[in-house]
């Protein structure tokens, strides 16, 4: 590993504990964590602490698994650390399933699938996922909720982020 640690104002420090690999590498690797329930004991070997607070970003990762496997993922989490949230992204299940009606945004899926890195998951009902895992919602907006927010009245280039979410779940 060439930089286990980075250093910012002095006050957070980050560990790498794992090598970056490409998207497709990434997704094999992901799934395998997700079906073993790895990352956990990999956090913890590596000083992490399950009885303190913690705040997990999970980003570009969900749409790559299954259902059963995200849900495995977050019920670990639940069921080990004492005290979390976690953020994450997704898509819905139209994108997913490429139902949306909009053949850019069929595009954009299949050129994924393409790359050896095909979606399987995504989601409509963030509560009930939540639910199911033992967590509650925190917070969620789409990318076309932040856009209008912060850039009104400048159009959206593609109904993608209609479909793209930003999540926060906490233990309940």
């Amino acid at each position: 590993m060439q930089n286990p640690f980075r250093y910012f104002n002095g006050i957070v420090t980050l560990r790498e504990i794992g090598p970056i690999w490409t998207i497709n590498h990434q997704a094999k690797y992901l799934k395998s964590l997700a079906s073993t329930l790895a990352v956990l004991n990999l956090l913890e070997a590596n000083g992490f602490k399950c009885e303190l607070p913690a705040f997990f970003i999970w980003e570009g990762n969900t749409m790559y698994l299954t259902k059963p496997a995200v849900i495995n993922v977050l019920a670990e989490l639940a069921g080990r650390v004492r005290e979390f949230s976690i953020s994450f992204d997704y898509m819905s299940e139209e994108v997913v399933a490429r139902t949306t009606g909009d053949q850019p945004t069929s595009s954009f899926v299949e050129r994924f699938a393409a790359m050896g890195a095909p979606w399987f998951f995504g989601i409509n009902n963030l509560g009930a996922l939540a639910q199911e895992a033992g967590l509650s919602v925190s917070d969620a907006v789409t990318v076309a909720d932040l856009h209008r927010t912060f850039w009104p009245g400048r159009p959206l280039d593609s109904i993608i982020y209609q479909h793209y979410a930003l999540c926060t779940l906490r233990t309940a």
